[in-house]
């Protein structure tokens, strides 16, 4: 989370590209999947 605001005080958003099906669901499971979104691809 240290990561995430940090992203957020410079302005930046903070994304997981393509994270393992595991790690996603503990992410969803946990609610941290409304800070950190999860893309297949980069944004453009």
């Amino acid at each position: 989370m240290r990561l995430w605001k940090r992203a957020g005080a410079a302005g930046r958003e903070l994304v997981l590209l393509r994270p393992h099906p595991r790690v996603a669901q503990v992410l969803a499971m946990t609610a941290l999947d409304h800070y950190l979104p999860m893309h297949d691809t980069l944004p453009a």
